[in-house]
């Protein structure tokens, strides 16, 4: 076991913070996870030039294959560290550490920023220990967690929309982050997930990701992500 240094980074590629982290990257998994995924992309580009206005792109791509997160170690603060991949038709994401701290903040070598792919790390962000925590799971309950930092501020809302069985819930989540300076953005995620709180996992969910950017040419890049998964494979569900 080894202790390394992660920055906090928020879902909009900020750096917030250091964590001191207790992981070996190639230590056998605590816990294995395996979601089967569906990825749509669609990106465009508002360009404005001296010839005037264009708007690039828009085609959209779907990638189908898994995201695999094993957990491999624990932060002091009992956050979990996982070891995320994904391997898709059309994307894929090689071996990367992601601490998912209890509020869903997640933490990560900026430098692998570049490799890490959006859907990887929405599902991250609800591997949490605290997604559910000891709130009151009755229909129509709601709340929140939310997070700012300098030009960054992030909120999260998670309505229960209801119980399925004697340990399952079906949330509705609404994500909005706000990153202000030269290079600002706007994400919003809503989405629905189903959640096993008494095993403290994600079972499958369909989320929605709308991204505007902004560059110092007020040129506006707009990006689209539907994200379909489902659990495939977790070594600690309970044997038949």
């Amino acid at each position: 076991m080894k202790t390394s240094v992660l920055a906090i980074v928020a879902l909009g590629g900020v750096v917030l913070a250091s964590v001191a982290v207790l992981a070996d990257d190639a230590a056998k998994p605590i816990r294995h996870l395996r979601y089967d995924v569906v990825v749509g992309v669609r990106n465009s580009r508002d360009v404005n030039s001296y010839s005037g206005h264009a708007v690039l792109g828009g085609e959209e791509t779907q990638a189908k294959g898994s995201i695999t997160a094993d957990v491999v170690g624990v932060a002091a603060d009992k956050a979990l560290i996982f070891r995320v991949s994904e391997d898709t038709d059309l994307r894929r994401s090689g071996p990367t550490q992601v601490g998912v701290l209890k509020d869903g903040q997640l933490s990560y070598d900026p430098k692998d920023q570049a490799t890490l792919l959006a859907e990887e790390l929405l599902l991250a962000s609800l591997l949490g220990r605290a997604v559910v925590a000891d709130h009151d799971l009755s229909a129509g309950t709601e709340w929140s967690a939310s997070y700012k930092n300098g030009g960054y501020s992030s909120e999260t809302t998670y309505r229960v929309d209801g119980l399925q069985g004697d340990n399952e819930v079906d949330l509705d989540i609404q994500r909005t982050v706000k990153v202000t300076g030269v290079q600002a953005q706007d994400t919003l995620t809503t989405g629905r997930i189903r959640y096993d709180y008494k095993r403290s996992v994600v079972l499958s969910g369909r989320l929605q990701e709308h991204t505007h950017y902004a560059d110092v040419d007020s040129n506006r890049t707009t990006a689209d992500l539907s994200f379909d998964y489902t659990l495939a494979d977790d070594s600690m569900a309970p044997k038949p």
